[in-house]
């Protein structure tokens, strides 16, 4: 399976993707990084669509919860209705644009 054969591959933001074939294609998680939709509703045993994507998505949750606690501890706070924190952008983040100067 590959990436692009998720509905929401164009739109993501996600550093990792579980649906990608080879671990070595899938990607890293940093810490307060976006989080696929498909594994956020699989980790709070809700599914959005009975679709391949959720499905691997489901399979992939235990192993990748254990390999990156923030997944784990973003499934937490959305399971909980709080929104997971954004992180900053990457022209944030080098101190390129300050904080106060974005828009939203």
């Amino acid at each position: 399976m590959s990436p692009c054969d998720c509905p929401k591959f164009e739109r993501c933001n996600a550093s990792l993707c579980p649906v990608a074939s080879h671990p070595s294609d899938r990607g890293i998680h940093i810490p307060d990084d976006p989080v696929c939709v498909y594994l956020l509703e699989a980790g709070r045993g809700k599914e959005l669509t009975d679709s391949v994507v959720a499905q691997e998505c489901r399979s992939q949750l235990p192993a990748l919860v254990r390999t990156y606690p923030d997944i784990q501890r973003q499934l937490d706070i959305t399971g909980r209705g709080k929104p997971v924190p954004k992180s900053p952008s990457k022209k944030q983040a080098k101190g390129w644009i300050p904080a106060s100067d974005t828009l939203g």
